[in-house]
């Protein structure tokens, strides 16, 4: 499935280190995911995978990114928070993506 890239993205990131932070330990910061840094977004948008193992299409990482940028509300939150939220939000929020763009 097509990845996005940072020209895809519809946001604006930082994309490099805050205090804190260390893009170079993607193992260890693993659990948590930073919503306004793009090293981390990024990566995390295109591993997006439904629950039956089929990747995300590229217009629903997209939709995706939209989601959890305007809708999400978590100061610090878990990649499998995040993820299990975009599962039980992804219909009707897609929805709601797909009419403000028109």
């Amino acid at each position: 499935m097509s990845k996005l890239t940072r020209r895809d993205l519809r946001f604006t990131y930082a994309w490099s280190a805050g205090n804190g932070d260390d893009p170079t330990k993607t193992k260890q910061d693993a659990y948590h995911l930073s919503r306004s840094q793009g090293y981390e977004m990024l990566p995390y948008l295109n591993s997006l995978k439904w629950q039956d193992g089929r990747d995300f299409t590229r217009e629903e990482r997209i939709a995706a990114e939209w989601m959890i940028k305007v809708h999400f509300k978590s100061t610090a939150p878990s990649r499998a928070t995040v993820t299990r939220w975009v599962y039980e939000n992804f219909d009707k929020l897609a929805e709601e993506y797909l009419d403000q763009k028109e």
